[in-house]
């Protein structure tokens, strides 16, 4: 049988078609990323939403969305969306970029940005954030104001175990004042990493007041005096 002749014109339009097809592909190869990026903001977007204080998601599901954020490791969308949030929004956010390891310097930057001489939450987790890395000022600050901020006893035992780790004994009054509170055990594991060779245990919460006023009382007095 004669074989039967495709028409140019067909053949044309195939190639078109296949033309096409691979510009049609290679563009949305090209743009998968920025869609993916675009796609994965808005979703950030739409978990710190539920983050409002017109939610009605209970403490639980709140902190479970700010342990989501935080695993993303979305530090700059969070940072971006803070000012436009309300009370609650910037409370968990400030929670997320907290939780966020390893730290990072525009995080540290921003936690400064929000330090005042407030003692609320917020300033505690922007405060203590920064005393995790040795900053004097923010344990300075932490130190000033013991046991004023508001967040719980055992929370307030994270920043006492802090004066110990950062041998900063401006705060050894606090501690020495913790003693038999709440955080009354971090205080005096604090005391023992400022002062070396304390006893690993005492009768009374007087007896270890007592000890640890003699010792801070004598690391005050110059060394001619001691």
């Amino acid at each position: 049988m004669p074989k039967t002749a495709i028409p140019s014109q067909i053949i044309r339009r195939g190639h078109c078609g296949l033309l096409t097809l691979f510009l049609l592909l290679a563009c949305l190869l090209s743009c998968t990323p920025r869609c993916q990026g675009q796609a994965h903001a808005e979703d950030v977007q739409r978990l710190i939403g539920q983050l409002s204080c017109r939610s009605n998601l209970d403490e639980s599901q709140r902190a479970k969305i700010r342990d989501e954020l935080s695993r993303r490791r979305v530090a700059h969308l969070l940072i971006g969306s803070y000012a436009n949030g309300d009370e609650c929004q910037k409370l968990w956010i400030v929670q997320s970029l907290y939780l966020i390891r390893p730290r990072e310097r525009a995080v540290s930057d921003f936690m400064r940005s929000l330090v005042t001489v407030k003692t609320d939450q917020e300033t505690w987790f922007a405060l203590e954030y920064l005393a995790q890395q040795g900053d004097k000022k923010a344990l300075g600050q932490l130190a000033q104001n013991c046991y004023h901020y508001e967040i719980p006893s055992f929370t307030w035992g994270e920043t006492l175990l802090l004066f110990g780790k950062h041998k900063y004994h401006p705060a050894d009054s606090c501690l020495i004042e913790s003693i038999g509170s709440a955080a009354g055990e971090q205080a005096l594991q604090a005391l023992r990493m400022l002062f070396p060779g304390s006893p690993a245990g005492f009768r009374t919460d007087q007896e270890a007041r007592e000890y640890f006023q003699r010792r801070a009382k004598k690391k005050s007095m110059p060394d001619a005096l001691k």
